[in-house]
């Protein structure tokens, strides 16, 4: 029995596109999250303004450290995506930061 090769090519395009597609849902559920831990730390920070307490100031050093394990998150989720584009042949980038806007994303 012989394999077409148009068959193994749509085969293995079609497992390249579920893995990019994998990391970029990855990747935008990382976002999302740190987007949420960054509008939480903001308002505590507003709130701790207006009333100083040790309480906000307990969660806030709680939400720079979640942020910044989101970020550290965030950026290797962005490598690996990068990483996966460049094995199957793609090196223009510049498209993601467009799709995976977050401010600190490199």
């Amino acid at each position: 029995m012989a394999l077409d090769i148009r068959t193994v090519e749509r085969e293995l395009d079609k497992m390249r596109a579920e893995t990019l597609g994998d990391a970029g849902v990855v990747l935008e559920i990382v976002i999302k999250q740190a987007n949420v831990a960054r509008l939480a730390l903001e308002q505590n920070r507003r709130d701790y303004q207006l009333e100083p307490d040790r309480i906000l100031a307990l969660k806030i050093k709680a939400g720079e450290r979640e942020l910044d394990k989101l970020n550290a998150d965030m950026e290797r989720c962005y490598r690996n995506l990068v990483i996966q584009r460049e094995a199957i042949g793609v090196f223009d980038h510049a498209i993601l930061q467009e799709i995976y806007a977050y401010p600190s994303i490199k």
